[in-house]
C-alpha cells in the first residue's frame, strides 16, 4: 500500500473535515466533534503513505445552486434531465452564472481549503459532467497554482477533445472495473468490495479476498494501480 484517498466531500455536500466554508461538516454538524483528517494525515506521514482527498467538485445535493439536486430545486445535472439533460449548459447557457455561484461559493473555496489545511499529495475528483467545461478548468488552474506538484486524476475535467488524456496526471478507469485493457499511460482502477461506493444495507454482493487479490495482481501486471 502506497497511498490513501479519503472522501472529503461526496455528492451529498457533507464535508468530512472541519470546513470553514460550510457548517455542513463532521465537526459542526455531528456530535463526533473532531476532524478525522488531522489524525489520518498524521498517520500517513508517520508510515510513509501518500495522502489524498476525494472531492466531488461538480455535484452537490445540499446547495440551492449546486448541480444534481432536482427534487428540492429545479437544478440542471440531475436525473430528471431538466434544461436539456447532460449538456444543459449548451442548451441553456443563461443558467451558467447561477451554477458558477456554487463553484465560487463552495466547491472552489473548499478545494483550496483542503490543500492549505492538509497539504495533500493527491486530489481525486469525480463526476465531471455536471458543470460547464470551463468551470473544471478554473478549478484545475486554481489547484495547480495552490500546489504545483500535487497529483490530480483525469476526472477533474471533461468536455474537451482528447479527454481524459489531455487533463490530469493519470487516468481513472471506469467505475467498478475488474478487467483492463493494456494502456500506455499512467492509470488507476477503482473497484469496490461489493457494488456500491457508499454504505447500502441491501448490497450484499461482497467480493472475496481471493477475487480482489486477483484484480490487484492483474492491475499491477498491466502497469496500473488499484484504489
Amino acid at each position: 500500500m502506497r497511498y490513501v484517498i479519503i472522501n472529503a466531500k461526496q455528492h451529498d455536500g457533507d464535508a468530512v473535515y472541519d470546513s470553514d466554508m460550510s457548517d455542513y461538516n463532521i465537526v459542526k454538524a455531528l456530535p463526533y466533534g473532531r476532524d478525522p483528517m488531522v489524525d489520518l494525515k498524521a498517520a500517513c506521514v508517520k508510515h510513509g503513505l501518500k495522502f489524498g482527498f476525494y472531492y466531488s467538485h461538480a455535484f452537490d445535493w445540499g446547495e440551492p445552486n449546486g448541480p444534481g439536486n432536482d427534487w428540492d430545486y429545479k437544478n440542471p445535472g440531475g436525473d430528471k434531465n431538466f434544461f436539456g439533460g447532460r449538456n444543459w449548459f449548451d442548451v441553456h447557457p443563461e443558467l451558467a452564472p447561477r451554477i458558477r455561484q456554487y463553484v465560487d461559493g463552495k466547491a472552489l473555496p473548499q478545494v483550496l481549503e483542503l490543500i492549505s489545511k492538509y497539504d495533500p499529495d493527491i486530489m481525486w475528483f469525480d463526476t465531471p459532467h455536471k458543470l460547464p467545461p470551463e468551470e473544471y478548468l478554473r478549478i484545475l488552474q486554481a489547484v495547480r497554482e495552490a500546489k504545483p506538484n500535487i497529483v490530480v486524476n483525469s476526472r477533474v475535467v471533461q468536455g474537451y477533445d482528447g479527454w481524459p488524456g489531455s487533463f490530469g496526471d493519470y487516468s481513472s478507469t471506469g467505475d467498478r472495473a475488474v478487467d483492463f485493457r493494456t494502456r500506455s499511460d499512467d492509470w488507476e482502477t477503482i473497484p469496490t468490495t461489493n457494488e456500491s461506493y457508499g454504505y447500502s444495507k441491501v448490497d450484499h454482493s461482497h467480493k472475496t479476498p481471493e477475487f480482489l487479490v486477483r484484480v490487484l495482481a492483474k492491475a499491477a501486471a498491466r502497469g496500473g494501480n488499484m484504489l
